[in-house]
């Protein structure tokens, strides 16, 4: 058996986005939050006794990184070393690859892609088992080529496993009239090379493509904005012979979560500010490991009769006082929606059939997080609960289901406006 991490996009110099007057002492903890989580990713290593840690690219945010992430990386590395767990790591579009950029050298537990080449590792375990670990670096902010094309065929006699590492978008074409695409490529492709686990990197929210083998995006372990809210954290991964367990490990120090409060006409100024601090306790108590939370707060209202008092709850005023309660919240807004549009009857749908059929692949893999909303505004998807980890086996007959009838509608509101 073989245990590994599998990590992507860690995003280390990346700053996080949206503080709204942040009391000092959260300020404090937001600027070791990187470092606090990167200790509880080695500290899961460690604890699990892992036989290396995968890194599927993005590391930093972008090519040139400071000195301090740097510095920040190069430690983690030495404490996997004198606990003898390798790392091997490639660089994605953020963090390509220039070898006159980094302070440091690697040190010799850290196994390193530096070209657009497919490359190949061996890793022999303590039972004298090897793994095979085949992966790509990137060079530059694009690669337009299918990369898939290039890796090697599983070979029983060179290896008991074989695992493939990738940054980029799975479940997408080439476009050949496109100039920056990030080394798209099948599904299909991925499983023809026969692998016992595909580690993908790139997209940041987690997403298991395929459950056999497994051919999963780990997600950021870490959000750094309000739109990283389906955050899991690492990949802990048992692989044996015709058997593979996993399970997200949570180390991010920082959360952003939205909140949703519904008014109705026996709602009041203090009722509506007790409720709010009642829920945010709750958020802040449930947080699995995070200490610091962003919160965006959404307030809907029908009432004409509230209008006066929620412009006064939006305030920095009370958004202050709030934040003063609670020193390791910050508020990011508080808007106000309007009952009436969230279900308004008919809202269109931005596919048709014809592009639901044509491109199911890149659809459920890439455009289930972007289709959320719009099928959450239209009548017929109201009560369709698409979870924080979006996995295609547990979607995809809910939504081929209603697909059918949310077209007819759209068709039928067609061609009543023609008429």
């Amino acid at each position: 058996m073989v245990t590994f991490l599998h990590i992507s996009d860690l995003h280390l110099d990346r700053s996080f986005e949206g503080h709204m007057q942040p009391s000092a002492d959260f300020l404090q903890k937001l600027s070791s939050a990187n470092e606090v989580t990167l200790h509880r990713i080695g500290q899961i290593a460690i604890e699990n006794q892992v036989d290396f840690i995968l890194m599927t690219g993005d590391n930093f945010h972008q090519s040139t990184s400071s000195i301090r992430s740097q510095r920040l990386l190069h430690d983690f590395f030495t404490t996997l070393a004198e606990n003898k767990i390798d790392v091997y790591l490639t660089f994605g579009n953020h963090d390509y690859y220039q070898p006159d950029r980094f302070w440091f050298d690697f040190p010799d537990n850290v196994h390193i892609w530096t070209s657009e080449s497919i490359e190949t590792y061996y890793h022999t375990l303590p039972n004298k088992e090897v793994v095979a670990i085949s992966s790509f670096s990137y060079t530059q902010p694009w690669i337009n080529e299918n990369k898939a094309l290039d890796f090697p065929r599983r070979k029983p006699q060179e290896s008991h496993y074989h695992i493939g590492m990738y940054h980029g978008d799975v479940g997408q074409q080439v476009d050949t009239h496109r100039t920056q695409q990030y080394a798209p490529t099948r599904l299909s492709d991925l499983l023809s090379l026969n692998y016992d686990y595909w580690a993908l990197g790139h997209i940041h929210v987690p997403t298991v493509l395929k459950n056999q083998p497994p051919i999963i995006y780990a997600g950021t372990p870490q959000g750094h904005n309000k739109k990283e809210q389906d955050v899991r954290g690492v990949l802990l991964v048992n692989l044996e012979k015709n058997k593979v367990t996993y399970q997200w490990q949570p180390v991010a120090t920082v959360s952003y979560q939205t909140l949703t409060l519904s008014l109705d006409e026996r709602m009041t100024k203090q009722k509506l500010l007790e409720t709010l601090r009642l829920q945010i306790n709750e958020r802040l108590v449930a947080l699995e490991y995070a200490t610091l939370l962003f919160l965006q707060i959404e307030i809907e209202n029908e009432e004409v009769s509230h209008e006066e008092w929620l412009e006064q709850i939006q305030t920095d005023d009370v958004i202050e006082a709030l934040q003063a309660e609670f020193p390791t919240l910050t508020i990011l807004d508080i808007k106000r929606l309007s009952t009436n549009k969230r279900y308004d009857a008919r809202l269109p749908l931005p596919l048709t059939a014809r592009d639901v059929s044509q491109n199911w692949d890149y659809i459920m893999t890439h455009k289930l997080k972007d289709l959320k909303q719009p099928l959450w505004y239209h009548r017929d998807f109201e009560r369709l609960e698409l979870g924080s980890m979006i996995s295609i086996d547990e979607v995809e007959k809910q939504v081929l289901n209603r697909f059918e009838h949310a077209f007819s509608l759209q068709e039928d509101e067609h061609d009543y406006q023609k008429n």
